[in-house]
């Protein structure tokens, strides 16, 4: 039958000087750790054309759709540090099963988290289903069920946690895309949560820069205190793959939400200036979802304005600058208890060897 082997090993070591920014390390200074990151073995063969069958096991990198529900099974901040970069991502004691037959991609899965000093060890299995029903339009579905979660006082709820998803992308245009995803939690009487998005995409390709503009309206439930069942969406592992795209906001979402309790509007615009130097900008609104959830009265939470400056500045070195403001409603007061506007500044440079 033959085949091709692979395998893949790396490390990763970060280091924050002063106390850890996602607040999880008090009485740390200086936190920092080298982890292993990768460590897997795999096996491909080729079915014909472009078809073909492989497995996976180990720790390795996975991801379905946009992210939204699996993307990102590492942790960083706490006693290891560099939160904000989010340099891991594998996920720990891993399988993966695929096969691509035609248009249609079947893949198996299952998949730990590396979470960290004090983090709640986890297991997911799942299987995942994408069609290319045309050039122009795909869809996929999605089951994911919690297996294992090492905590003895939620484990008999959390193992029985299940999502249900199913999404859509289809370009309506050459110009514009429209996608939407949809997903349904349940399980031991007692989860209802649901998180789901809409987007549009329209290139401007005859305008200098080639700009693209982006709306998406997207609503992650929560919880709400008066009833007995937990509403709220539970995340998951999404991870990042565009600005504002999971981590809803430079502040508010990496910093204040987990993707979940807020409904949200987001108009993004992003531009090439040269080759090597593209601009996105982004304005966004969060609502509360169940403002009760965080023991307040009202909805409005607030708008974030973020502005992204990108440089590939050699093959190597990669530049990137983020400024962003964070303009609280009434809701956001009522959570902090201070009506002063939140400011992020951030300045991010990588080397590639």
């Amino acid at each position: 039958m033959g085949g091709e082997v692979s395998a893949g090993i790396s490390g990763v070591a970060t280091k924050t000087y002063g106390e850890s920014a996602d607040g999880f390390a008090a009485g740390i200074d200086d936190p920092g750790k080298a982890t292993l990151e990768k460590l897997y073995v795999g096996w491909k063969t080729d079915l014909g054309g472009d078809d073909f069958f492989e497995i996976v096991g180990g720790d390795f990198d996975y991801e379905i759709g946009t992210g939204f529900l699996i993307k990102d099974g590492g942790r960083d901040g706490g006693d290891r540090g560099g939160f904000y970069l989010g340099a891991r991502s594998a996920s720990r004691s891993s399988g993966l099963v695929r096969l691509q037959k035609g248009e249609l991609l079947l893949e198996g899965f299952w998949l730990g988290n590396n979470p960290g000093r004090g983090g709640i060890k986890a297991h997911v299995g799942g299987v995942n289903a994408e069609y290319d029903v045309s050039e122009r339009a795909s869809i996929g579905a999605t089951y994911i069920e919690v297996a294992h979660f090492d905590d003895p006082v939620t484990a008999n709820t959390a193992e029985e946690l299940k999502t249900y998803d199913v999404r859509a992308a289809v370009n309506v245009t050459d110009r514009f895309t429209l996608s939407g995803e949809y997903a349904l939690q349940d399980g031991a009487s007692f989860y209802e949560g649901n998180g789901w998005y809409l987007q549009g995409d329209y290139a401007l390709e005859d305008l200098r820069f080639e700009p693209t503009l982006t709306y998406r309206y997207a609503v992650v439930t929560g919880d709400d205190p008066t009833t007995p069942q937990n509403e709220e969406f539970v995340p998951l592992a999404y991870g990042f793959t565009d600005y504002g795209q999971w981590y809803q906001g430079e502040i508010t979402g990496n910093w204040i939400f987990g993707n979940s309790n807020q409904k949200t509007h987001m108009i993004k615009g992003s531009a090439t200036l040269t080759d090597s130097v593209s601009v996105t900008a982004s304005w966004l609104n969060f609502t509360l979802d169940e403002p009760g959830q965080i023991g307040v009265s009202d909805e409005a939470f607030g708008d974030e304005i973020d502005v992204f400056l990108d440089w590939q500045a050699t093959d190597r070195l990669f530049l990137s600058a983020v400024a962003a403001v964070m303009i609280p409603g009434d809701g956001a007061e009522q959570f902090t208890g201070g009506d002063k506007t939140w400011s992020h500044i951030m300045f991010y440079a990588s080397v590639a060897f």
